[in-house]
This record gives C-alpha cells, sequence and structure tokens, in this order.
C-alpha cells in the first residue's frame, strides 16, 4: 500500500539547477527534511534555495534553508 501524501513540498532554488517547484510528500519524506535540517549542512551553493512543507489547510510545518 502506498504511503499517504498529506504534505506539499514547496522548492524555490535559485541556483544553478532549477528545483522550483511543489509536489505531495508523506509522513517518511517528512522525516528525511526534518533530519537533513538538524544536521545543518547546506553547500554554498544551496544556500538561496529553500524548502516549505505545508499540511493540506496551508498552514507551514517546516521551513529548511537549503535544498
Amino acid at each position: 500500500m502506498a504511503e499517504e501524501q498529506k504534505y506539499v513540498l514547496e522548492m524555490q532554488c535559485d541556483t544553478y539547477e532549477d528545483h522550483e517547484g511543489e509536489k505531495w510528500i508523506g509522513d517518511e519524506e517528512l522525516e528525511k527534511i526534518k533530519k537533513q535540517a538538524v544536521e545543518g549542512a547546506v553547500p554554498e551553493s544551496c544556500s538561496l534555495c529553500q524548502l516549505t512543507v505545508k499540511d493540506k489547510d496551508g498552514n507551514v510545518i517546516l521551513i529548511k534553508k537549503g535544498c
């Protein structure tokens, strides 16, 4: 059975690669993004990028600098 996609991941990337847009993600991917945010290592090429995770109602769950 596929994991329920309950969050919207918004990607804003203003560097070399075009990762802008949004997609639906589930709990597993959200936990992966949270872990990366805690580790805090953001490559210089990603320092202008930002990931924003929102729930189905549009409430912001997490903002992570770097892609």
